[in-house]
């Protein structure tokens, strides 16, 4: 049997309605397990410590040359930063943000500012019912704080979508 989730409305997933058809054909694909490839295999498929290590040093040596590049031209990288058109035509700093101290600074606060916001809810309702708890209500003002996050993640998004079609 297929299972589909079906939002109540294009907005929101709140209170899915589910919906159960039977297909009436299958197509799968067998995935090998773990177990099932050799110790040769195993190494070209998986990073080893080497690889990781390589990948932290040229994450490293791009961002210090995309801050390079802004020195240069007297603007500080925040993330979102342009950058010189040759750097930018074999790297991407797409991934990186968070290791730009102002983009891991901002993330940081909003991460606090959302915890206190719960908190404050919680000991509101801790106050007003008791041992009782309105858990929707904590949702929503847990929402209502982060909502500039769910947007930029959103545009974020929309910007990787459309790099990722121009490979297609």
């Amino acid at each position: 049997a297929c299972r589909q989730m079906v939002p109540a409305d294009d907005c929101s997933m709140k209170q899915a309605r589910k919906q159960v058809a039977f297909c009436t054909s299958v197509r799968a694909r067998l995935v090998p397990g773990l177990d099932d490839y050799s110790d040769e295999m195993t190494q070209q498929l998986w990073y080893n410590k080497h690889d990781l290590r390589q990948m932290k040093e040229s994450d490293t040596q791009l961002l210090k040359d995309i801050a390079a590049s802004r020195q240069q031209q007297d603007q500080p990288c925040d993330g979102s930063c342009s950058v010189d058109s040759t750097l930018m035509a074999t790297s991407t700093i797409r991934g990186l943000e968070s290791r730009v101290s102002r983009v891991a600074e901002k993330k940081q606060k909003s991460r606090q500012a959302a915890l206190r916001v719960v908190m404050s809810e919680q000991e509101l309702q801790q106050g007003l019912l008791g041992d009782e708890n309105d858990a929707a209500r904590i949702a929503r003002s847990y929402q209502q704080a982060t909502r500039h996050c769910q947007a930029a993640a959103y545009r974020v998004a929309r910007i990787d979508a459309r790099e990722a079609m121009k490979g297609w």
